[in-house]
């Protein structure tokens, strides 16, 4: 067997002792898009026919027009730079990729799930030639973990009724938290402040940092630099943020809104692959213009929304979107310290792209509006939004069909927590992949472990 492993500098050796010790009797190679990592000269061949001009046509009649703007469309970095740069890099990549695929023939890729161009790339050409792609991430289940490559759900095994009891105790605790947000929550109003000053200044750094090494380094067009160059300069935001008035849940006058309906929106990190790559539409990804749209339908249809920002994104977003979020009159702007559940306990309906909060409201009963189809949809409590124009009809249908059975509640727990583990491998890899552990960690034994379980699964 041969094995083809995607790393990135910070996680390196925990991939390459994963890859050895999970696949022992491969012949492996590393592949990278970042100038001088890895076995394989991936970035190197990208400048070469990048600096040719090459690849376009190669990519046009193996992929089509239509696939090609999907592919820039959601990519962080490639939607935010002149058409023609994004299309020229885009086939460059390509042919590196094939340049590389062609070099090690592997039979397997190990990977994180996709959040770029070029993993988007190497899992499309994965897919021509029939090579398996095992994409890994994170899930919001405590000590698991899904095996995806564009965050589509994947059947791996059954559960057991004593897992899933498990699982079941331990979200229904008060404090549970996954994994990947312990310690980013702010404790109160003025620390979400305080955070998001804190997190805007390091963001001006970033900038300043990034412009800089992008032009004395040798990668100038390496996704990480080059992405994170543009993020950070669209994010710039010195003040307006710390203009929103954050409100706690006690400080909600709820009788002022008996007679409405409620809905909560928890905004979703972005840009992030929860959006980008797991949402079928492409116009969902777009994402501000998306929130407004649907901010206008539902302030006409006089609904109180609840908003609160992602714990990890206190003043990261846009100028522009704190100052017309500002603008609507009927939205309360919650607190980051407050937990999902006591806002979803507050509310009627809950809207999301992908997040796990929608697992969350589905988990305690709430109906579920989603634009991305999320892997965890599973019963009768979740409404695909294929057109914002539908909005007001699903709200209805919603409406008047909609009711909490506590006889059933507890059996449509259990079969949603078995949807969701039977695509979920034990293993903690959150730390393993942005490599906040090294290589000797019980998390990497661990995984280590399941990874040798889906060698099974999938017969490799």
């Amino acid at each position: 067997m041969k094995l083809l492993c995607y790393t990135r500098p910070w996680n390196e050796a925990n991939f390459a002792r994963i890859s050895r010790e999970a696949f022992p009797d491969a012949e492996i190679e590393y592949v990278s898009d970042f100038l001088g990592q890895g076995t394989v000269q991936l970035q190197e061949e990208f400048y070469i026919f990048y600096s040719k001009c090459e690849g376009f046509t190669q990519l046009l009649s193996q992929v089509g027009h239509l696939k090609i703007k999907d592919i820039c469309s959601r990519c962080r970095l490639l939607r935010n730079i002149p058409k023609e740069q994004a299309t020229r890099m885009c086939a460059a990549m390509w042919l590196a990729l094939q340049t590389v695929l062609d070099q090690v023939n592997p039979d397997v890729i190990l990977s994180t799930t996709i959040d770029s161009y070029c993993l988007d790339l190497l899992h499309l050409a994965c897919q021509l030639r029939e090579i398996k792609f095992i994409g890994i991430i994170p899930c919001f289940i405590n000590g698991y973990f899904r095996v995806t490559s564009r965050g589509e759900y994947n059947y791996l095994r059954a559960v057991s009724d004593t897992e899933i009891e498990k699982s079941i105790a331990f979200l229904e605790k008060s404090n549970y938290t996954p994994d990947f947000l312990v310690g980013l929550k702010p404790e109160s109003s003025f620390d979400a402040l305080f955070k998001g000053v804190q997190k805007q200044s390091r963001n001006i750094a970033r900038f300043l940092y990034y412009s800089f090494t992008r032009t004395i380094r040798q990668d100038p067009l390496s996704l990480h630099t080059y992405s994170s160059y543009v993020i950070a300069r669209q994010n710039l935001n010195f003040y307006s943020f710390s203009q929103l008035k954050y409100v706690d849940l006690s400080h909600v006058e709820v009788s002022k809104y008996h007679r409405q309906k409620k809905i909560f929106i928890p905004l979703q990190y972005f840009p992030e692959c929860t959006v980008d790559y797991w949402c079928e539409s492409i116009e969902y990804i777009d994402y501000y213009n998306t929130l407004f749209a649907l901010l206008d339908v539902l302030s006409s249809l006089d609904f109180v929304i609840y908003v609160k920002e992602h714990p990890a994104f206190c003043g990261l977003r846009p100028y522009h979107f704190y100052s017309k979020l500002k603008t609507y009159q009927n939205i309360i702007n919650l607190s980051p310290n407050i937990a999902a559940r006591q806002a979803i306990s507050f509310c009627d309906v809950v809207l999301v792209w992908t997040g796990s909060v929608g697992f969350e409201a589905a988990f305690k009963g709430t109906p579920v509006i989603h634009l991305g189809n999320p892997y965890y949809i599973s019963g009768k409590n979740f409404y695909y939004l294929d057109s914002i124009g539908k909005l007001s009809d699903i709200l209805a249908q919603i409406d008047t069909k909609f009711t909490k059975d506590p006889e059933s509640s507890y059996k449509e727990k259990r079969e949603l927590l078995s949807h969701v583990l039977s695509g979920c491998l034990s293993g903690n890899i959150s730390p393993i992949i942005n490599g906040s552990v090294d290589s000797h960690s019980s998390e990497v034994d661990h995984s280590i472990q399941s990874i040798r379980e889906l060698r099974d699964i999938y017969d490799l």
